[in-house]
């Protein structure tokens, strides 16, 4: 992680008299190596269940984990459902229908993950739809 520091000044004229102030200072954390990777098993979808899966990675390179994670996709509904039968997955561990919801009618699926993910860790959710 790096810190941007930024103040900025300003130059004007108050009636006739030249004046010059300046901004409080700002410090922002940048984080880099947060990832989220899709894929699917398949590139040409004939029959079966499509499966899909999403690897979350943190190489943020601190101490810090990744926690309170809720993943969230929005299900093409005109094309696919989602497979309730298969559920979700998370690193091979089937989540409890209580981890997840699905609306069938806008096609979100919202996925809470169960565990933190910690520096130089990586999570994979798993999950399945059908065509209509």
């Amino acid at each position: 992680m790096a810190t941007l520091q930024n103040l900025a000044s300003v130059d004007a004229t108050l009636g006739t008299d030249p004046v010059s102030f300046s901004t409080n200072q700002v410090m922002v954390t940048i984080v880099t190596g947060l990832t989220a990777t899709m894929s699917a098993d398949k590139t040409m979808w004939v029959n079966g269940p499509l499966t899909y899966s999403i690897i979350i990675d943190n190489a943020t390179g601190t101490t810090y984990d990744l926690s309170a994670i809720t993943l969230t996709d929005t299900l093409d509904i005109t094309q696919v459902e989602f497979n309730a039968t298969y559920g979700v997955e998370v690193d091979g561990t089937p989540l409890s229908s209580s981890d997840y919801s699905y609306n069938s009618s806008t096609g979100e699926l919202s996925i809470t993950l169960p565990a933190d993910i910690a520096d130089g860790a990586s999570s994979t959710i798993t999950y399945q739809v059908t065509q209509l």
